[in-house]
């Protein structure tokens, strides 16, 4: 069941899938790397954590669970410990664009990708904030930017020719 307040969205809903291995990306401590990356832009190797900590642990088992007012509260006490996990903002990036929130949906995938340049699902997600924020061509940079960390994605080269054919 979906908290009180959080309104279900299918484009919402696709960016989580999305998303939805990224927890496993972080544990395996590797960012992506594109079969078309050239050797200077190699990925580099995330120091390993020690553990997920508790806060964060909560955090996951909540959103996981789409209570996602009560995982944010977890994240950001997970935030205050770890500020340079990018699944942090990553996960708060959902959540508020879950809540239509699309600034603050914004920043947080800004600083993510900050953290990790290397992901496509921050970029298409960050594009669907600044589409949503009237920043068409923000928002075509963005999904262009996704485009390139994973070219062979339709979604992405599709979302990229609808927002192109709105400029």
């Amino acid at each position: 069941m979906v908290e009180k307040g959080v309104k279900e969205d299918p484009l919402v809903e696709a960016i989580s899938r999305v998303f939805s291995g990224l927890s496993a990306e972080i544990s395996r401590k590797m960012i992506h790397k594109p079969e078309n990356q050239t050797k200077e832009e190699e990925p580099q190797i995330v120091e390993p954590a020690k553990e997920m900590d508790d806060n964060l642990k909560k955090a996951e088992d909540l959103f996981a669970k789409k209570k996602y007012i009560s995982a944010e509260k977890w994240y950001l006490e997970s935030c205050r410990k770890n500020p340079k996990n990018p699944l942090i903002y990553s996960r708060l990036g959902l959540i508020y664009l879950n809540q239509k929130n699309y600034q603050d949906a914004n920043d947080a995938f800004e600083e993510a990708i900050k953290l990790k340049p290397g992901s496509d699902a921050n970029y298409y997600s960050m594009s669907v904030c600044k589409f949503n924020l009237g920043d068409n061509d923000g928002a075509y940079r963005a999904a262009r930017l996704a485009m390139k960390f994973n070219p062979s994605s339709k979604r992405y080269t599709d979302w990229a020719e609808k927002i192109k054919k709105l400029e």
